[in-house]
């Protein structure tokens, strides 16, 4: 809930240390009448994170931005595992878009987050069929149901890459007599970790020796002819995830946040070339070690086996 009166004290309070409201309504590049009605509680929605954020930085010690986001509302029950493991940089820019959803939205990402940091497994299949079941009952639209998955995604995967305090599982993969099933995917999007994507189009059996010493692979379907003679269209290519690899070697690849790129990687020490096989229809692109950092580009694995149905 918006403490109204509360958040006007500590504008206040700050704005003792400024010269004017005008003052003090340039540091935080707020509008003086937005901040003026603030002040005089005449609204009934707070700023959003951003602004509070700027409050914060230059409110010269008065307040803390953990503060104004709790007296704001956004903190209600927020995510104590979550909070706890994360720097204030990565807390405050995930809370920037969590202050747009809906209570409902924000409720649901709350209590899944929470279980999923007790149990220290995030299983897809079994929270999606929940989320299915809240719009079945209209307790939630589509939208909605959309808006709580995706943000999960992405919560767990900066949970994965910020928390060093959990091991989080991952329940992808399927165990078949000495063997094991990987998903294939259909597609690599932008920001999703491979083992959270959606697009499993069918399975493939690998051995449990290829597994040992904590290796990790998924499969995918080739599309196109960029890749031939070599890779066929329609063939499922076996990768072991890893983020880097040898010079000469095919490797999926994810460049400027676009969906994963199938390319043979050659590396210079000026940057990197993604040379497609079949260079009669199709060009190289070449990165220099400056684009690696900014665009950015990743790998994401290295082509381990061709499989091929005749």
């Amino acid at each position: 809930m918006f403490q109204k009166e509360n958040f006007s004290n500590i504008l206040k309070k700050i704005l003792m240390n400024y010269d004017s409201i005008q003052d003090f309504a340039n540091h935080v590049e707020m509008d003086r009448g937005y901040l003026s009605r603030n002040i005089n509680m005449k609204l009934e929605n707070p700023p959003t994170p951003k602004i509070l954020k700027r409050i914060a930085d230059n409110s010269k010690g008065i307040t803390t931005y953990e503060e104004l986001m709790s007296v704001c509302g956004y903190m209600e029950n927020i995510i104590n595992p979550f909070k706890e493991n994360l720097d204030d940089n990565i807390f405050y820019s995930y809370m920037t878009s969590f202050a747009l959803l809906s209570s409902t939205e924000r409720k649901y990402i709350i209590e899944y987050i929470n279980y999923i940091c007790n149990k220290e497994t995030f299983d897809l299949n079994k929270i999606t069929s929940e989320l299915n079941k809240l719009v079945l009952t209209k307790k939630i639209n589509t939208k909605q149901k959309d808006n709580i998955l995706n943000n999960l995604k992405i919560l767990f995967t900066i949970l994965k890459e910020q928390n060093n305090k959990k091991i989080f599982k991952i329940n992808n993969m399927k165990k078949k007599d000495n063997s094991v099933q990987i998903p294939v995917l259909g597609s690599i999007p932008a920001g999703i970790p491979i083992e959270l994507i959606q697009d499993v189009i069918d399975y493939e059996d690998i051995s449990e020796e290829m597994l040992k010493g904590g290796k990790e692979y998924f499969a995918l379907k080739v599309k196109g002819t960029s890749m031939w003679p070599k890779y066929l269209d329609g063939d499922t290519i076996i990768v072991l995830k890893q983020n880097d690899c040898e010079s000469g070697q095919d490797a999926i690849v994810m460049v400027n946040g676009d969906d994963g790129t199938f390319k043979r990687v050659i590396k210079k020490d000026t940057g990197i070339t993604l040379e497609p096989i079949n260079q009669q229809e199709y060009n190289s692109v070449s990165y220099s070690n400056e684009d690696i950092e900014k665009l950015p580009i990743r790998i994401l694995g290295v082509v381990k086996e061709i499989r091929r149905k005749i």
